[in-house]
């Protein structure tokens, strides 16, 4: 654990007055998306680690080693899955109308990388949700238009840390998290399906060391369950613990002690499925009746259609930034390195089911001689896991109950 000195707390947006951050929605607050833009044009230096068994992004093969491309002028998190894709395409036509991207005899050409996550569960009401995969079939008119959500995500970006200064002082809480962005459709711990998930969200998180500042932007969608200090504080509940109705915000947490009496423990739901299909097939082994080996086909078929349906449920965001002077190379480290802030905060993490990635991105400028210019790989990298992890519980904690998921904040509820 990283001690709480030398270094301090800072707002994300005092990272850099060249980032911009845009945030919009569908009219439903059902899904979002995310924008990072460079005020001055000149975009960022990238790179970027995926880590889960199931993602879904755009223009990342650039960002690898030994490619043409250094410079992205866009880094974009949304939800939507591959229909969330398209949000790019908005991102590129605000861009090319600004005089942005890379100079051809023809038009500008913008590099913009995404990486979308699945919340497409939240479009529909709360007692849809378990009959997802037929009630979503051919109905495209329940997604939102992301290609207008992308570009009014570029419309809506701001930097807000001259708004603190004006103020007098650094309000951390006037970060924006919880349902906002690329996390307004995110839900977490989904080992049991979507009726038994909670509400997940986007956190922030940043802090400075010298003159060294980093920063985490996550969008919490994870199969798994969230961790602080070794103890579960969000994510599968048990199926018999989940039955309130619309819900108002406390915004008060039950203790912890009490609060573990809510959760299954995705881990120990996933080892007791393992045994239980280990014993019925021993079961079966020992009786090859025709009623046996219907009703082991029939369980057969429910266990796939289960898996299925956790496979395309979940995905967990990061975009890492820092002033720090780094190549593409070494940003890819920092990515791989800032996943271990995942494996803290998220139980379990990396799996098939999901679709985790990291982007690094440094705003450094050979013209700003005030960036620390030598900041070690390795530093930066244990300083980039521990602000995702903090944004993870930032964004758990930020969430407000909607669409039928429970938040954090709510949680006293489901104990009275």
């Amino acid at each position: 654990m990283i001690p709480q000195q030398p270094f301090q707390e800072i707002p994300f947006s005092s990272i850099d007055e060249n980032i911009l951050i845009g945030h919009a929605h569908n009219q439903g607050n059902t899904s979002g998306c995310t924008v990072i833009l460079s005020k001055d044009g000149e975009g960022f230096l990238a790179g970027i680690d995926c880590r889960g068994g199931g993602t879904c992004t755009r223009e990342t093969d650039l960002l690898k080693t030994g490619m043409l491309v250094e410079h992205i002028h866009a880094c974009v998190l949304s939800g939507g899955s591959v229909f969330g894709l398209d949000c790019s395409s908005g991102v590129t036509k605000y861009l090319c109308e600004h005089q942005v991207g890379y100079h051809t005899d023809v038009i500008n050409v913008p590099i913009v990388c995404q990486a979308s996550l699945y919340d497409l569960p939240m479009f529909l009401h709360e007692e849809e949700v378990t009959s997802l995969p037929h009630s979503i079939k051919g109905n495209l008119h329940l997604l939102p238009n992301y290609y207008e959500m992308g570009y009014q995500a570029c419309c809506n970006a701001t930097n807000c840390s001259s708004t603190i200064r004006e103020n007098g002082h650094h309000d951390l809480e006037y970060e924006m998290n919880g349902n906002i962005g690329a996390g307004m459709g995110g839900c977490i711990g989904k080992a049991q399906g979507t009726e038994t998930a909670m509400k997940g969200g986007l956190g922030t998180f940043a802090i400075q060391v010298g003159d060294l500042k980093i920063g985490a932007l996550v969008a919490v969608n994870c199969f798994g369950d969230v961790i602080e200090n070794g103890k579960i504080i969000a994510g599968c509940l048990k199926k018999n613990i989940k039955n309130f109705e619309q819900l108002e915000c406390m915004n008060t947490v039950c203790d912890s002690n009490e609060c573990s009496s809510l959760f299954a423990d995705t881990e120990m739901v996933l080892i007791n499925e393992y045994l239980k299909r280990k014993q019925d097939w021993n079961g079966f082994a020992l009786n090859e009746s025709k009623n046996e080996c219907d009703q082991d086909n029939d369980s057969g078929q429910q266990q796939h259609f289960k898996e299925q349906q956790r496979a395309c449920t979940n995905t967990t965001l990061g975009v890492v930034i820092t002033n720090g002077k780094f190549d593409k190379a070494q940003l890819s480290r920092i990515a791989t390195m800032a996943h271990d802030g995942y494996a803290r905060s998220m139980k379990p993490s990396h799996t098939l089911y999901d679709g985790d990635s990291i982007f690094a991105l440094s705003t450094y400028r050979d013209t700003t001689s005030s960036h620390d210019e030598h900041a070690p790989t390795n530093v930066a990298g244990a300083l980039a896991a521990f602000v995702v992890e903090k944004a993870v519980l930032r964004a758990v904690k930020s969430a407000k109950s909607t669409g039928g998921y429970v938040a954090y904040c709510d949680l006293n509820k489901l104990l009275s």
